[in-house]
């Protein structure tokens, strides 16, 4: 950069690069490359994610004979309006907070992983029903609501007001229709409930060991750089 400054003003470039020309280029570089291969591609993510979900509909669809009734049941709540209704509002909510979440938190803290993690919860959900023939998406939105308001009070530094506020209002609002559930249907789908809640808190924890590994890995590569460019500086004024 202080190269080209020197051509611009006129003044003969130098033969021998300073320290500081030489590893204000390669600090540039270096969190280029860090950023570049620790946050996937969004195009093919979103392809990836896209084709993720299509076959994970064929495969319960194909599964049995009747799979794409039974996955129609299960999704629908069995036909029941009510269920759907309560249901699929949580789940949306828990989805726009998730986004609002990641969108505040920054560069600073990895969220590529997270709608991956909302595919899992999915799939474990069909998985289930499909075993122990429920219907529901209540693992989801219960999971999420747990996951979220660890991971807002993880990063309050990092998220506002308003995104904390979200967070902590999904999980009042979730535990809220558990109780409702644990009135009105059977004592399994409350211990059902309760599991999804730990479930999140297992999401969380396992999303943030892999942010503190990924770190510590980017930090190594660094100092590994930076001791090769220092070798090298070493070389070039010698």
């Amino acid at each position: 950069m202080a190269a080209v400054s020197h051509q611009q003003d006129g003044r003969p470039r130098k033969s021998t690069p300073t320290l500081s020309e030489t590893m204000t280029p390669a600090a540039t570089a270096t969190a280029s490359t860090t950023t570049t291969a620790t946050t996937p591609s969004q195009a093919s993510t979103a392809v990836v994610y896209a084709t993720a979900w299509v076959v994970m509909a064929v495969f319960f669809g194909t599964c049995e004979p009747h799979g794409w009734r039974t996955l129609w049941d299960i999704l629908t709540y069995d036909g029941s309006v009510l269920d759907c209704a309560i249901n699929y509002v949580l789940l949306a909510l828990s989805v726009c907070t998730t986004i609002l979440l990641a969108t505040s938190l920054g560069p600073a803290t990895p969220t590529f992983r997270w709608p991956w993690w909302f595919f899992a919860l999915c799939f474990y959900q069909i998985g289930l029903c499909y075993l122990v023939q429920c219907v529901g998406v209540s693992i989801v939105w219960n999971a999420v609501a747990s996951w979220m308001y660890s991971e807002a009070g993880r990063t309050a530094g990092q998220a506002t007001a308003l995104v904390a506020g979200a967070a902590g209002s999904l999980l009042a609002l979730s535990l809220a229709v558990d109780v409702y559930y644990c009135i009105t249907d059977e004592l399994l789908t409350t211990v059902a409930h309760m599991l999804s809640l730990l479930l999140g808190l297992v999401v969380y924890l396992l999303d943030t060991r892999m942010n503190r590994s990924l770190h510590s890995n980017s930090r190594q590569q660094q100092q590994q750089q930076q001791d090769q460019r220092d070798t090298g500086n070493r070389h070039c004024f010698t």
